[in-house]
């Protein structure tokens, strides 16, 4: 069964003062937009009794099981969780000079502390992949290319240095959902800067093991970004609230 059909399915069992048939379950489902026929209704509910999630109380219907409560509580979590990534993604996706200056601001919070701990927690091997990595990026830049892969790539191993997963899934969705590389080296190209020297001084402080020198630089870096970005639009008034992305 679809998981958005199985929770709203629970939840409605779940919240009923009373035992709940195939018609009440029909009528919820179609209150939020779903129709189904009465004998879809009823499959539905001879399924969750199958899966242990629901009893049958007589003909009145049917309640949940403790079982059917545990089960209703998870895929709540998962529904708010859902509910808040795409409300976080729909912000991602925008282009527009206000709103990719609330992405930067999440992702200083977010990629600061990425390079705090990854100053206390890299090990030699990711070291020398980012040393390679900015090398990459510096030869990139030399060659009158945007390197924005060489970008990710960086900021992807620093996340990995850092050696928290909730860090590394946060910094991931700002970077990959957002698909902001190539547009924000465009943007510092446009005005003269270039990403690569920041990540060098990045670098030297996690090689240094020095956490709040790492926090500062990357703070830096990303204050240098926004910056740009400011500039730029500055400097192309036209674009003010247009998509950039083309």
């Amino acid at each position: 069964m679809e998981r958005e059909l199985e929770y709203l399915t629970l939840k409605a069992i779940g919240e009923s003062s009373q035992p709940v048939g195939s018609w009440g379950l029909r009528d919820e489902l179609a209150r939020l937009g779903i129709s189904l026929s009465e004998a879809t209704a009823g499959r539905i509910l001879r399924e969750m009794d199958k899966r242990g999630f629901t009893e049958r109380r007589g003909f009145r219907g049917r309640v949940l099981t403790p079982q059917g409560r545990e089960r209703l509580e998870t895929l709540a979590r998962e529904h708010h969780t859902s509910r808040n990534r795409k409300a976080f993604l729909d912000a991602l996706r925008a282009r527009n000079r206000e709103q990719l200056l609330e992405i930067l601001e999440a992702r200083r919070a977010i990629e600061s502390e990425v390079a705090r701990l990854a100053a206390l927690r890299a090990g030699p091997d990711l070291l020398e992949e980012m040393g390679r990595v900015v090398d990459r990026h510096q030869a990139q830049v030399s060659g009158h290319r945007t390197g924005w892969q060489e970008d990710v790539s960086f900021h992807r191993l620093l996340a990995r240095a850092a050696g928290n997963r909730l860090l590394l899934a946060a910094s991931e969705l700002v970077r990959e959902e957002g698909q902001l590389s190539p547009l924000l080296e465009y943007i510092r190209g446009r005005v003269g800067s270039v990403m690569v020297a920041d990540h060098r001084a990045i670098l030297e402080r996690v090689r240094a093991r020095d956490p709040e020198g790492a926090a500062r630089s990357m703070a830096r870096h990303i204050d240098n970004v926004i910056a740009d970005v400011v500039r730029f639009w500055e400097q192309n008034p036209e674009g003010q609230g247009e998509n950039t992305s083309g």
